[in-house]
């Protein structure tokens, strides 16, 4: 018969040991990456390629992003980790990253306060300049 606490620490290290895996960092990142590998699996998709493109996605986008396209790659049918880089390439240019700008060589630049305004001006502009247009025929 098998000691409990021997069988409990052997788990527990075979745990730890997996996570330090491909497959088990992948799988701690995004959960879902386990259910789109089984079914690329099941369509003759090599596992290990399809982890290790994951994994690739993983460290380009970070494990939100990559969780989010596993879901909606499994959402329309096509679990494939191609289908989840084509989605992130798509999410990456629909919501463009603000640029950092770099104010270090212009310490006044800093402090400079930018007040916003109505917007209502704007729009009481572009109705005179409509207005211009029209006296002008």
């Amino acid at each position: 018969m098998l000691d409990t606490a021997h069988r409990e620490a052997v788990l527990k290290t075979k745990r730890k040991a997996s996570e330090s895996t491909p497959g088990g960092r992948l799988a701690l990142a995004a959960p879902e990456s386990k259910k789109l590998l089984d079914l690329a699996f099941a369509q003759g998709e090599s596992a290990g390629s399809q982890t290790a493109q994951l994994l690739k996605l993983l460290d380009l986008y970070g494990p939100a992003a990559l969780r989010r396209a596993i879901g909606e790659a499994l959402e329309r049918d096509t679990p494939r980790a191609s289908s989840v880089a084509f989605l992130l390439r798509r999410q990456q240019r629909s919501t463009p990253a603000p640029m950092a700008v770099d104010l270090s060589r212009h310490p006044e630049a800093q402090a400079i306060e930018v007040r916003p305004h109505d917007l209502e001006t704007y729009d009481e502009l572009a109705r005179n300049n409509d207005n211009d247009d029209d006296s002008e025929q």
